[in-house]
C-alpha cells in the first residue's frame, strides 16, 4: 500500500522547560515596600525570598521560596510561587487569582548576571506594580480604586550552578528558554490556527476497533519527572516504565488511550478514529499544569489528529484543539495489514511539532519540525 504521511494535532500549552539545576542554588532577594503602589494593602516593609532553583545565559530567572501577603480590611490575597527574571526585561511574577501573573516590573538600579561564574546580583532596583496587577489586586481585594505606581525596591544575590542555563530543545536535550518566565518556563502560546476537517468518504464504515500509544519525547519526559511528572485517568494508561539513554530512573515514556470510535475507508485509506482519556503533565514549581484528553486521529486527506487540551498556570491553552505534531508515515517503524485485511497498523511513527504545537510548548522553545517522540495508531474494520 502507499504510505501516507499523518499528522498529530494537539491543544497542548505544555510550556517548555529547563531541566532542575544539578546543584542547589543560593541566596535571596529583599523587597523592601514603600510608595504608592503598596498604599492601602498591608504589604510588611520587608519581605526575604529564599532562592529556590534557578537558570542563568544571557539571562536569569529565580524561583524563590516564600510568600507575599497583601490586605484591605478582612480581604486578603497571597502571591505565591514568586519569580524573578533579571534581563533585557526584568520582572517579578507570581500566582495571583489562580493564575501566573507579572506583578512588578524591575528597573533601575545596578543589575548585573555573570553566567561564567554562576551569579546575579541586582541593588536598590525599582519595583513597579503593572497596571494589570493592580487591577487583579483591586477585584481580589474589592478595593476602590486600582492600586499603581512604585511598589518599592528589591535587592537579590544570587548563586546558581555554572553552565544551568540548559541547551534549546535539540533532540536528546530537555527544553529551555533564556529569559523567559519561570525557572526557564515560558508562557504557552494559544493555537490561532482552524483544525481542518477531513469529510466521511460514502465507502467509510464505522471501526470494529482502534488503538494509539504515544511515545512522549524522551528529554521531556525526563524533565516532567524533575518535577510531579504525569498521571493518567479516564480510559488512558501509562504503559509498563522503561529504563532509556539519558536517566538511569525507569520512566513512564509510553501512553494509551481507550477507544471511542470513528470511522475508515479502506479503499482510500482515509479515516477519523476517535479516542478517550486524559494524560496529565505536572510539574508545578516551573509553572506546567497539562492535561490532553481525547485525542482524534485523522488519516488521509489533510491528516491530522486532534488532543483536547486544558491547562493551569503557565500552561493554559483553554479548552480547545490544536494541531501539535505531524506524523510521516514513510518514516514509520513498519506499515503492516492483517492477513484478513481488516486491520492496518502504523509502527512508531515518528512526529514532528506543527507551528501551533511550537507555540503551545512555550513560544519558540521548540522549533517547528522538531521531534516530539512517536506513535503506533491501528485501525480494524468490520
Amino acid at each position: 500500500m502507499t504510505r501516507r504521511t499523518l499528522a498529530l494535532a494537539a491543544a497542548l500549552a505544555v510550556a517548555g522547560a529547563v531541566p532542575a539545576a544539578a546543584q542547589e542554588p543560593s541566596g535571596s532577594a529583599t523587597l523592601s515596600i514603600s510608595g504608592a503602589g503598596a498604599k492601602g494593602l498591608g504589604a510588611p516593609e520587608s519581605v526575604a525570598l529564599p532562592v529556590l532553583r534557578g537558570s542563568l545565559s544571557s539571562s536569569a530567572t529565580i524561583q524563590h521560596e516564600g510568600k507575599l501577603r497583601l490586605k484591605a480590611g478582612r480581604r486578603s490575597v497571597t502571591l505565591t510561587r514568586l519569580r524573578t527574571t533579571i534581563g533585557a526585561r526584568s520582572t517579578v511574577t507570581a500566582i495571583l487569582r489562580d493564575r501566573r501573573r507579572t506583578i512588578f516590573t524591575i528597573t533601575g538600579g545596578r543589575r548585573s548576571t555573570d553566567a561564567a561564574k554562576g551569579t546575579v546580583t541586582v541593588r536598590g532596583a525599582r519595583l513597579t506594580l503593572t497596571k494589570a496587577a493592580g487591577q487583579q489586586l483591586r477585584k481580589a481585594l474589592r478595593l476602590r480604586r486600582t492600586p499603581r505606581g512604585r511598589f518599592g525596591t528589591v535587592s537579590l544575590t544570587a548563586t546558581l550552578p555554572k553552565g544551568s542555563g540548559a541547551p534549546t530543545g535539540g533532540a536528546g536535550t530537555s527544553p529551555s528558554a533564556p529569559g523567559s518566565s519561570g525557572g526557564g518556563t515560558p508562557t504557552s502560546v494559544a493555537p490561532t490556527a482552524p483544525v481542518p476537517q477531513l469529510d466521511r468518504p460514502a465507502g467509510a464504515v464505522d471501526v470494529a476497533a482502534s488503538s494509539v500509544q504515544w511515545h512522549v519525547r524522551e528529554s521531556f519526559i525526563r524533565y516532567i519527572n524533575t518535577g510531579e511528572g504525569t498521571s493518567v485517568a479516564d480510559g488512558a494508561s501509562a504503559l509498563p516504565p522503561t529504563v532509556r539513554p539519558g536517566s538511569d530512573a525507569s520512566l513512564h515514556y509510553d501512553f494509551a488511550y481507550a477507544p471511542a470510535g470513528g470511522w475508515f475507508d479502506p479503499a482510500t485509506g482515509q479515516g477519523k478514529l476517535q479516542f478517550k482519556g486524559r494524560l496529565r503533565f505536572l510539574y508545578s514549581d516551573h509553572g506546567i499544569d497539562l492535561s490532553a484528553h481525547d485525542p482524534e486521529v485523522q488519516l488521509g486527506g489533510d491528516p491530522l489528529s486532534t488532543f483536547r487540551f486544558t491547562g493551569g498556570l503557565d500552561t493554559n491553552p483553554g479548552d480547545r484543539r490544536a494541531d501539535l505534531i505531524r506524523l510521516d508515515v514513510a518514516k514509520a517503524r513498519a506499515v503492516t495489514t492483517s492477513p484478513d485485511g481488516r486491520t492496518r497498523t502504523y509502527e512508531q511513527v515518528p512526529g514532528r511539532l506543527t507551528k501551533n504545537g511550537s507555540g503551545l510548548l512555550g513560544n519558540g522553545i521548540y522549533a517547528e519540525g522538531d521531534e516530539f517522540g512517536w506513535m503506533t495508531i491501528s485501525v480494524t474494520t468490520p
